[in-house]
C-alpha cells in the first residue's frame, strides 16, 4: 500500500487534475473546479516562498554561528534580507528609497557583468573561424550599434537593419524555440499518463 501511495496516487491526481483543465480549456465546462485549482496553486506557491525564506535563513545562520569561511557574506544577506523586510510593512518610502538606489544598481551591474561575459564568448566563438561564429559576430556588432545611441547618428542603416533582425530572424527563432517548449512539454504530459515520467515522484 506504501508503494502505491508514492507512485498510483500522484499519478492519478496529476490525470485528473491535468484532465480537467485540459477541458476547461477547449470547452469551458468545469471553470470553477479550475480557479479552485488556480487558488490552491497559488497557496502552494506561497508555501514555497515561506519554505524557501526558512531554509534560507537556516542556512545562512548555520554558517554564521559556525564561522565558517566567507560567513561575513552570509551576515550581509541575512541582515539585508531583514532591513529590506522590515521596512517593507514599516516605511514604505524608504523601502522604495532602497529598491531605487540599492537594488536597481546591483541588478544593472549583475547584468552589466553577463554581458561582458557574453562578449568575451562572442570573441572566443570568433576565434573557431566558422561560419556560424562570422554570422554570429556580425549580428552581434550590429545589434549593438543599434541599440547604442551613437549607432543611427552614425548611420541610419543600423536602425532599419536592427528592427529587420528583431522583427524577421529574432521573431521567428523565439517562435520556434517556444514552439519547441509547447511539444516537450506535451510530450512530459503524455508520459506522465501513461506513468513513464516519474521524475517528480524522486524515481528516475
Amino acid at each position: 500500500m506504501s508503494f502505491l501511495k508514492k507512485t498510483e496516487i500522484p499519478i492519478a491526481l496529476y490525470l485528473f487534475i491535468s484532465a480537467i483543465v485540459l477541458v476547461e480549456h477547449f470547452t469551458g465546462i468545469g471553470s470553477s473546479l479550475v480557479d479552485s485549482f488556480n487558488s490552491g496553486i497559488i497557496i502552494v506557491w506561497t508555501l514555497t516562498y515561506l519554505i524557501g525564506t526558512y531554509t534560507l535563513t537556516r542556512h545562512n545562520l548555520n554558517i554564521i554561528q559556525r564561522r565558517r569561511p566567507g560567513w561575513y557574506y552570509s551576515l550581509i544577506l541575512f541582515g539585508s534580507a531583514i532591513i529590506f523586510f522590515v521596512l517593507g510593512f514599516v516605511d514604505n518610502s524608504k523601502y522604495l528609497w532602497v529598491q531605487t538606489n540599492v537594488l536597481t544598481p546591483l541588478e544593472g551591474a549583475m547584468l552589466s557583468y553577463v554581458g561582458m561575459y557574453m562578449y568575451t564568448c562572442m570573441f572566443r566563438g570568433a576565434r573557431t573561424r566558422s561560419l556560424d561564429a562570422g554570422v554570429l559576430l556580425l549580428v552581434t556588432i550590429l545589434m549593438l550599434f543599434y541599440m547604442m545611441p551613437l549607432g543611427p547618428a552614425v548611420w541610419p542603416g543600423f536602425e532599419t537593419i536592427g528592427n529587420w533582425i528583431n522583427s524577421v530572424p529574432n521573431t521567428g527563432a523565439q517562435r520556434a524555440i517556444l514552439i519547441g517548449m509547447g511539444l516537450g512539454l506535451l510530450a512530459v504530459m503524455v508520459r506522465t499518463w501513461l506513468g513513464l515520467e516519474k521524475s517528480f515522484l524522486g524515481r528516475s
